[in-house]
């Protein structure tokens, strides 16, 4: 992504959040979402830069990257709670009141349902096992 959504225009992140894909012994499909979610954030400002593309601390979130930076700051300054990814839709997306509760979220949502009938349909489910 080019020009993607930037945590105060600068630091690149993701979302990071649980579901469950149950079935019980009739393979009825259920699933689960944990609410809420939250950011990880890069240690590093984003560039596209020639020089920057392979500096992993700059376009992966993951923690145990970011811990190999040289100035790796704590773990709790590299993540963002749900209200805080909240506020930060609400200044960018203008015109459009409350984007995670009306479009992101049920986005989400509808991404995990699609998700889930995918790996169901082409998964061999085995009674009372876990994967």
């Amino acid at each position: 992504v080019e020009t993607p959504l930037l945590w105060h225009d600068k630091i690149k992140f993701d979302l990071r959040l649980w579901c469950l894909v149950a079935c019980d012994d009739n393979y009825a499909v259920r699933v689960y979402v944990y609410d809420p979610c939250y950011a990880r954030l890069s240690s590093r400002e984003f560039s596209l830069d020639s020089e920057s593309l392979n500096d992993p601390t700059i376009h992966l979130t993951n923690l145990a990257v970011q811990r190999k930076e040289k100035t790796h700051q704590i773990d709790a300054h590299l993540m963002r709670n749900q209200a805080q990814i909240q506020q930060l839709l609400q200044s960018k997306i203008k015109g459009t009141p409350q984007p995670w509760s009306k479009k992101i979220w049920p986005s989400i949502l509808k991404i995990i349902r699609t998700m889930s009938a995918a790996v169901v349909a082409n998964a061999s489910p085995r009674p009372r096992s876990f994967e």
